[in-house]
């Protein structure tokens, strides 16, 4: 018995899951293979989650947990909004391989806390004055938005191994030319600020009509 080591316990094997995720990729990821960085047969990460599907549930768990949601009673909707946003953001680009889990997966009963942070978002359009179903859209709307956003800016689905040459474009093509013109050396910080607003601005612009149409 190596007393040096650390007990194992769920949220050892979920942290570890997830540093060997960082390392190696999510399709590497095996039972095994957690046992084996963490010095213990695969039978014993049994005692801690019922099978792989579990385990990934738990890096969901833990991932939504990393997300910081601000104190509701100071500061405005799109303020809380933005926050959130980029706290969703900076999980995803220290985790990118995880949080692809993201988008097929949400915590289950057995894990209800974990929902905040989504709750929250949906909480602060209410809030601000859309109804159930704008608020539900405007979710899933900006939850699409961020998810993606991230995927693609962490690179999980690769990078482009040819850039257009913008000199070699043919003058005929105006439209493409201005286009890698103006992508060109584009900051992803201000890709990211720019697209929310865009969002955040026209969702503004409901979130008034409800206010002065509450019965409409």
């Amino acid at each position: 018995m190596n007393l040096d080591r650390p007990p194992l316990t769920r949220a050892r094997v979920v942290e570890t899951a997830l540093s060997f995720v960082d390392d190696n990729g999510l399709a590497a990821l095996s039972m095994r293979k957690l046992g084996g960085r963490l010095g213990v047969e695969a039978m014993s990460l049994y005692n801690h989650v019922d099978n792989k599907d579990d385990l990934l549930r738990a890096i969901v768990v833990h991932l939504l947990d990393m997300v910081e949601i601000p104190d509701s009673t100071t500061g405005s909707w799109r303020v809380h909004v933005e926050a959130m946003t980029g706290s969703f953001r900076t999980v995803g680009l220290a985790l990118p391989e995880a949080f692809t889990l993201l988008v097929g997966r949400r915590p289950g009963n057995e894990d209800l806390d974990a929902h905040a942070p989504l709750v929250a978002v949906y909480a602060r359009f209410r809030q601000a004055g859309l109804d159930i179903d704008e608020s539900a859209k405007a979710f899933h709307a900006l939850a699409g938005y961020v998810v993606g956003f991230v995927l693609m800016e962490g690179g999980v689905f690769g990078e482009s191994e040819q850039e257009i040459d913008v000199d070699a474009i043919p003058e005929d093509k105006v439209m493409l030319r201005e286009f890698c013109v103006a992508n060109d050396g584009t900051e992803q910080d201000e890709l990211f600020e720019a697209g929310l607003a865009l969002f955040l601005d026209g969702l503004e612009g409901r979130v008034l009509s409800a206010v002065a149409n509450p019965d409409t």
